[in-house]
Parts: C-alpha cells; sequence; structure tokens
C-alpha cells in the first residue's frame, strides 16, 4: 500500500515477500525485508561499518578487454576507503540513452556519500551506441549489458587486493544504466557469464528507469526508438531483454529498490517490474520521488540535505551490505 504526507510529497511502497527457506534477500531471518526509511528520516540510518581515513582514487581501470573496444569504454573508476577492510563495494552505472555518458558525470557527492560510510564506491563506463571507441561489434543488446557484468566480476576477482567484501556488492544505476542493472540483476547469464552469479550481487537499486521494452516500442516516439536502438525491433529480443520478463522464482535474484517519478505511464512501469519481483518471491521496494526531475533523481544521490532518495535508498542498502 502506498503511504503519502501529501501529494506533493514522495512516497515510499514496499513490497517484501517471502523467499525460499524464509529468509529475506538481504539476510533477514524474519521471513522479509526491513522498509525504507521514509523520506525525510535521518540520513545515516544505520552506523557506519568503517570510518575511512582517506580514499584511495584508481581512476580508468581496465575490467575487461573486448576486441577492438577501446580501454577507456571498458574501464572503471574506483574510490576505496582506506583504514577499512572488507569494504562493501556500489557499483554505479550512468545514464545517457545508451548511447552518451560518463562514469565521471555527477558521481562526487555519490563518491563522498558512500565512502563516508566505510563503503567502496566504483563507477563504470561501457559501450555506448554513438560511440565508436564501442568496436567492430558495436553497442547494442548484449554488449552493454555484458560490460556491467564484467565490471562486477572484476571486482569480485580482485577483492582481496582491494580489500572489498566479493560478498557485498551492490549494483546501482541511472535512466539507461537503471535498464541496465534491472536486466542483469534478473537475467542470470550476464553474472554467469563473467563468474560471479545472481547471487554474487547483494542488491540492485535502479534509479529512475523504464523497464518493458515491447511497450516502448508500442508506444513510439523517443522512447520507442531509443530502446529500438539499443535492444533491436525482434520481439522475441525485446521480450528476452525486458527486466519484468526475465524474474524467475528461486532464481537467485537479488533484493530490488526501484526508485521512480514522473508521469502515470512511467511510473506504472516500475511498480509493474516491483509487482513481477514480488510474485517472484524476491524483496522489492518502490520510492516515487514526487516532484523531482529526471536529473534530478540522479544528482540526489548522496547530496548534501536530500531528503527524497538518499534516505530510503540508504536504509535499503544498509539491510543489504
Amino acid at each position: 500500500m502506498l503511504a503519502a504526507e501529501d501529494p506533493g510529497m514522495p512516497r515510499v511502497l514496499l513490497v517484501a515477500a517471502l523467499l525460499a527457506g524464509g529468509l529475506g534477500a538481504c539476510g533477514d531471518d524474519s521471513g522479509g525485508g526491513t522498509a525504507p526509511s521514509a523520506p525525510g528520516a535521518a540520513s545515516a540510518s544505520a552506523a557506519t561499518a568503517c570510518t575511512a581515513t582517506s580514499v584511495d582514487e584508481r581512476l580508468d581501470v581496465r575490467y575487461a578487454d573486448s576486441p577492438g573496444v577501446d580501454p577507456a569504454v571498458q574501464s572503471l573508476d574506483l574510490y576505496l576507503p582506506e583504514g577499512c577492510e572488507d569494504a562493501p563495494v556500489v557499483v554505479w552505472v550512468h545514464g545517457g540513452g545508451f548511447a552518451h555518458g560518463d562514469k565521471r558525470h555527477r558521481v562526487a557527492d555519490k563518491v563522498d556519500w558512500f565512502t563516508g560510510r566505510g563503503w567502496a564506491f566504483a563507477s563504470l563506463n561501457y559501450r555506448l551506441l554513438d560511440d565508436p571507441r564501442s568496436g567492430p561489434d558495436g553497442a547494442m543488446y548484449p554488449r552493454a549489458e555484458q560490460d556491467v557484468a564484467d565490471a562486477v566480476g572484476w571486482l569480485v576477482d580482485h577483492a582481496g587486493e582491494l580489500a572489498i567484501d566479493p560478498g557485498r556488492v551492490a549494483l546501482l544505476g541511472h535512466s539507461a544504466g537503471a535498464f541496465l542493472v534491472a536486466i542483469v540483476g534478473t537475467d542470470p547469464q550476464f553474472l554467469d557469464a563473467a563468474g560471479v552469479g545472481l547471487d554474487g550481487v547483494a542488491c540492485v537499486a535502479p534509479l529512475d528507469g523504464t523497464y518493458d521494452v515491447r511497450a516502448h516500442e508500442a508506444a513510439g516516439g523517443f522512447q520507442g526508438d531509443m530502446y529500438v536502438a539499443a535492444i533491436g525491433d525482434d520481439p522475441a529480443t525485446q521480450r528476452a531483454a525486458s527486466p519484468p520478463d526475465a524474474v524467475r522464482p528461486d532464481a537467485g535474484t537479488p533484493a530490488f529498490h526501484v526508485v521512480t517519478r514522473g508521469p502515470r505511464v512511467r511510473v506504472a512501469q516500475s511498480e509493474a517490474f516491483v509487482g513481477a519481483l514480488a510474485d517472484a518471491g524476491v524483496e522489492a521496494g518502490l520510492t516515487d520521488a514526487g516532484r523531482l526531475g529526471h536529473a534530478e533523481v540522479n544528482a540526489a544521490v548522496g547530496q548534501p540535505g536530500d531528503e527524497v532518495v538518499t534516505p530510503p535508498l540508504t536504509a535499503f542498502l544498509d539491510g543489504c551490505l
């Protein structure tokens, strides 16, 4: 059920489902998850596990080596909280309509927020449709998706030398990045190929994305053209690439926290995705960010004074990480 303070305030919806054996996806032995804090709650909803003495920045680290792909395209920036052992790691996937964007766009607040909690933060590039550096195979499905999974695989493989905990990995993404983390977090083929598996990710948070490729093509317009360019126009491929259709019971799907906003048709896609997760026995929550614009949702994460996106997102991550 939705709880709203007034029409202008964001709403928080939690759908908690029992998983096999009675365990929540975040390890809650009560059979369900902990509801995210309501917007306006204290941002630091749980004590930080470690206070970093400083942040070790490792920029332009290559996580994959696909033939003909420029090293910068398959690279990540890593921010490690020094003095913290076995730190959780938050993996960030930028947006840009599958065609634009960069790993350093609007990450300063995110780096400060997550490393300030003693968590590592990784922001990655991936193959883009309009980028000739993406190589001879291009960036259409399933290439960008596999890049995201390969970045997770690289982090897990190098966890020991990076002092991060391979069992506490979170995937976050905004816009097109939200779609990418949603499909990587529900379709096991990508993380399996990266040697990790769905159960190698603790939690996933897609921020202001849309998820039904076929619905967008049918509606046409900018969104339809964007998804056809990124996924193609074959109905079977569109179905396979749509996160709600990829959800399966007992697949080891991690917990999800979905942030949405905008017109009713956009919010409905997020509600349908969260419903599909819950129906499959996956812990899933939804925050409606109310009046925030699309870019504002991205900017809000970790932003000082934010009371809309950061508190429920952090509460969710605290439960997982």
